[in-house]
């Protein structure tokens, strides 16, 4: 699990319509936001899941999901990458074609990386690169030729997969409020017990472990994105005590809440 910033499912107003971060040492379990998602390995090893697939990335190789699309990220040791998440609002006519087919194999390999997704994603890297216009022209660019260089076929997942995607839906939805393994059960129309062997089988962590992930991640992202007291999003991110987030919290990324507000403030962004 990380111990960086990350995306994923529900993305506050207080975040930008297109984020791109640099990230080291990078993972993230299984998850699925409505926002696409690009993924440029720089260097190291990574592998990424999605559907039923495991793939593993070269640096140099790009990785892409569309909307709400499941996935992960699995870390093979150091190395580094270029993340950029973007709302489907600059998606523009591009929209209905990212929700109603998936690729093939989400990934494009370095030796057939177009030129101009590379100049697009370094140029968006760059801070003052320009307006809303330019990025969404620069997005396009990219997902212009991404499109061209892969094999499309129709949304449609197995059973086992579409139960998973809708979890993912109902703990982006809930996880700030109190939630036990029975209440998603009850609320997805399963048993515990085959709730939970897709936790164990599939997302490869226990609800609990889980549910305190998301919880705390989104409390990285308001520790950082906002000057509200840590008690205050304690208890936002479904905390049931200042207590018991520090102790997650630091448990997690080995820091505490205020240690990691401090850190991350003076570094240079």
């Amino acid at each position: 699990m990380p111990g960086e910033r990350a995306f994923y499912e529900n993305r506050g107003n207080y975040r930008d319509q297109m984020t791109l971060v640099h990230h080291r040492n990078f993972s993230f379990p299984l998850h699925l936001h409505p926002e696409l998602e690009l993924f440029w390995l720089q260097s190291g090893a990574l592998c990424i899941e999605t559907g039923s697939q495991s793939i593993p990335l070269e640096p140099g190789d790009l990785a892409f999901f569309f909307p709400n699309t499941v996935h992960a990220y699995q870390s093979g040791g150091e190395g580094s990458h270029i993340m950029l998440i973007a709302a489907s609002s600059l998606l523009g006519d591009l929209f209905p074609t990212l929700t109603r087919f998936r690729p093939a194999e989400p990934v494009l390999r370095a030796a057939a990386l177009h030129p101009d997704i590379v100049y697009a994603i370094q140029r968006l890297s760059r801070e003052g690169v320009g307006g809303q216009e330019v990025r969404r022209a620069l997005l396009h660019l990219i997902l212009a030729r991404i499109l061209e260089a892969s094999e499309l076929v129709p949304v449609g997942e197995p059973q086992e997969s579409g139960l998973t995607t809708r979890l993912m839906e109902y703990l982006s939805l809930h996880f700030r409020e109190p939630l036990a393994l029975d209440d998603a059960a009850r609320a997805l129309g399963v048993s515990r017990y085959h709730l939970s062997r897709v936790f164990s089988q599939r997302i490869g962590s226990s609800f609990s472990d889980y549910l305190s992930f998301l919880r705390l991640n989104d409390a990285q992202e308001l520790l950082l994105g906002t000057d509200r007291s840590i008690s205050d999003i304690a208890l936002d991110c479904g905390f049931s005590s200042q207590r018991t987030f520090n102790r997650a919290f630091q448990k997690l990324f080995r820091t505490t809440p205020r240690q990691f507000r401090a850190e991350r403030r003076r570094q240079p962004n």
